[in-house]
């Protein structure tokens, strides 16, 4: 009768952790229901003006970004073209033969960009011409530097590149015999110009100062 009674006492026992499990998974459901209700109150609480800020918000961000990678947008945020970038340093892809997915232009982003024919590279160029990781670019505050890995073969300005070298606007670089490229910096650019003397609009060097002597 004693083992009978502790039986029973063991098997109640049981029913009661059951149960407790059983509310607490209870409490858990109640609660992540509590908290989805909360958070849907919260999103129809918003004001309609709030609504359009946040959409406006969202639309602005997303015309910024794209205006950055030199995409031009219609009024209504549909693509009407490309156009080069004003701000990054980038390189513009003159390859007569491109890969299925090398890019027109490649940006060249503050921090380290890198180069070469393997997966994982910043910049992917598959050719046999170009090593696994054939170079680097360093960006440092609008600065652009290109350094060869391991001896690969670059060439700036038809100058074989014997080690780093700091890149100026309008420098054009191949690697190996394949790819071409021209590096171009809007900010050098525009300095660039604007450091160019005028004359009643016309700049002062070039054929139409020569034919303006001239006459």
């Amino acid at each position: 009768a004693a083992a009978a009674a502790a039986a029973v006492e063991e098997e109640e026992e049981e029913e009661d952790v059951d149960d407790d499990d059983d509310d607490e998974a209870d409490e858990a459901v109640v609660a992540a229901k509590l908290i989805a209700s909360q958070k849907l109150m919260a999103e129809l609480s918003e004001t309609w003006e709030e609504k359009v800020q946040k959409s406006a918000k969202l639309k602005e961000e997303r015309e910024s970004f794209l205006r950055q990678a030199g995409i031009a947008l219609k009024d209504d945020g549909g693509v009407s073209g490309v156009f080069i970038p004003q701000k990054e340093p980038h390189l513009v892809n003159l390859s007569e033969e491109q890969g299925p997915d090398e890019l027109l232009l490649y940006y060249l982003y503050p921090g380290i960009t890198s180069c070469g024919s393997e997966e994982g590279q910043d910049i992917q160029l598959k050719s046999d011409d170009v090593q696994p990781q054939h170079c680097v670019f360093e960006n440092d505050s609008g600065v652009v530097k290109i350094s060869p890995v391991d001896q690969s073969e670059i060439y700036v300005n038809d100058e074989l590149l014997q080690g780093t070298f700091t890149l100026q606007t309008g420098s054009f670089i191949a690697l190996g015999d394949a790819r071409l490229f021209r590096y171009v910096n809007p900010t050098e650019t525009r300095k660039r110009t604007a450091r160019q003397p005028r004359l009643a609009g016309v700049r002062l060097s070039g054929p139409p100062v020569a034919a303006a002597a001239a006459a």
